[in-house]
């Protein structure tokens, strides 16, 4: 089971199936939850530095479908919030977004399958969190 959403097994799906949920992303219409969510976590990361956790951040990989419909803006100010994160704390932020990009591993344009037969992305992070150890 997956912590938030209730696990529903999900094929590798075809290059026909992933264009078919494609719609535009929308920007943030109100800048006040954008800042709640970009406040809440810089407090993350305070308290695990204040209390001695070790943080690995990554960003989430996103189909090329999927990043397609980002505006430049949106681009722009995902990746500028990201580096002011990594001058403020120190931290390195792994930037998983195009990793994935030609594979065939995705269950939709926003996730990576759960098949069993696709463990790169799992590696990875594996991989990540035990160079940050």
């Amino acid at each position: 089971k997956t912590p938030f959403y209730h696990y529903t097994k999900f094929h590798i799906k075809s290059d026909d199936e992933l264009k078919s949920e494609l719609s535009p992303v929308v920007d943030w219409i109100n800048p006040e939850i954008k800042n709640q969510n970009y406040f809440a976590l810089r407090q993350i990361i305070e308290k695990t530095e204040k209390n001695g956790i070790k943080l690995v951040i990554f960003t989430s990989p996103l189909h090329e479908y999927y990043s397609n419909t980002l505006s430049e803006k949106q681009k722009n100010d995902f990746f500028t919030m990201i580096k002011k994160l990594e001058e403020d704390y120190e931290l390195k932020i792994y930037d998983l977004e195009d990793e994935y990009v030609g594979l065939e591993v995705w269950g939709n344009i926003s996730h990576i399958s759960y098949e069993k037969t696709v463990t790169e992305y799992n590696e990875d992070i594996a991989r990540i969190i035990i160079e940050e150890i």
